[in-house]
């Protein structure tokens, strides 16, 4: 009797921990994602249609978005390039 009982609970229990914890990975992959730096490249690739590297440039320049040195190289922010997007609303952003 004991062991239907704890059958039932585990198998009415299980599906929502799995989801929890599914919406807690989701979550901190997301966060996690917000704070990468991209290089240029990867960044044109971004948007739909795609842009070239002088367009990101220019954007750059033109204070759309902001870019970092890093190692001696220029790269964006990827949350930056996420409210860039907003701004441009001529582009989207691929998934």
């Amino acid at each position: 009797m004991n062991d239907i009982l704890l059958t039932a609970i585990r198998d009415s229990l299980l599906p929502e921990f799995r989801q929890m914890i599914q919406q807690e990975m989701h979550a901190k992959l997301s966060e996690d994602l917000m704070e990468k730096y991209l290089s240029p490249d990867v960044v044109c690739k971004m948007f739909d249609p795609g842009i070239s590297r002088g367009t990101l440039f220019n954007w750059q320049k033109a204070g759309y978005i902001k870019a970092h040195v890093i190692g001696g190289k220029k790269v964006f922010k990827y949350s930056e390039i996420v409210k860039a997007v907003e701004k441009l609303k001529k582009y989207s952003r691929n998934n």
